[in-house]
């Protein structure tokens, strides 16, 4: 039995020994960076608010939201700023179960949305088809600024009352003799939309008839191209240069540093530009 040990012996000092791997080297664990993307992933079973990030809709059909600030500036040159004012000579309400609940005139909305040229396919509805809703037969657009709704039975001097409430201060005008009704949006915020091409991209306006029962219809669309209506846009460099005059005008008023700040998230990591828009609108 000695024997036969004192060979087991010989035999596994003559065995190949396995081969161990060095191990790679590998950055070291965050912990910031793992809890954000824990965030992320429980965020995919979660629909973000319409209006707290950038949404666009992909080539299948399914919209998606740029929740990261710094990954959409990467992806657009521009922002618009719509601010609805008025619109003039609106139909009277034909539906008599509606008029009864809001008044006798359209409850109306403005929709907006920018299509972008690559889009052909809503390119060529906008410009061939005569009849279309506008906003409602996009294909290619998730992102849609809205007003708020200016409701028929709503005059002035209630709107006045819902803006000392925090509501709403838009109101409508009732038609008159040979002269359409009218809404008007009292101090309505603006909303923002996102631009990757001015030089092709259109900017669509469809006019909707909000209807408690029921999920209303357009009332009426147009659409212009951005460079017709800035046609600053039409530069390869508008933005640069729009930037460029901004950042001199805040120089020479000594407010630069006031208004644009650099800051790092301590969520994400990223660097993030802080714009105060009240110092810049000065």
């Amino acid at each position: 039995s000695m024997l036969r040990a004192a060979a087991i012996d010989d035999d596994d000092a003559s065995s190949p020994q396995p081969h161990r791997r060095p191990t790679p080297s590998q950055p070291p664990f965050s912990l910031p960076t793992s809890l954000f993307l824990a965030g992320l992933a429980f965020d995919s079973y979660v629909e973000p608010p319409p209006n707290s990030s950038r949404w666009e809709r992909g080539s299948s059909g399914t919209n998606v939201a740029f929740l990261s600030a710094a990954y959409t500036r990467s992806l657009y040159k521009g922002i618009v700023e719509i601010t609805p004012l008025r619109a003039s000579d609106l139909p009277d309400q034909d539906d008599a179960a509606e008029s009864l609940i809001t008044g006798g005139g359209v409850d109306a909305a403005l929709l907006v949305s920018v299509v972008e040229g690559a889009w052909t396919t809503d390119v060529q509805k906008l410009e061939k088809e005569q009849f279309h809703d506008g906003v409602l037969d996009l294909a290619g657009c998730a992102h849609v600024g809205r007003s708020s709704t200016a409701w028929s039975n709503v005059d002035e001097r209630k709107a006045r009352k819902n803006r000392e409430r925090g509501g709403s201060g838009a109101y409508h005008i009732k038609s008159s003799w040979g002269k359409g009704g009218q809404a008007v949006w009292e101090d309505d915020p603006p909303f923002y939309l996102y631009v990757q091409d001015p030089k092709t991209a259109r900017v669509v306006f469809t006019l909707f008839d909000e209807d408690v029962v029921g999920g209303g219809q357009p009332i009426g669309s147009a659409h212009r191209k951005l460079a017709e209506l800035l046609p600053g846009a039409k530069s390869d460099d508008a933005v640069s240069s729009l930037k460029s005059q901004v950042i001199e005008q805040l120089k020479r008023s000594g407010e630069l540093q006031r208004a644009i700040q650099l800051r790092i998230n301590p969520d994400t990591g990223e660097e993030e530009t802080i714009v105060d828009q009240d110092v810049i609108m000065q």
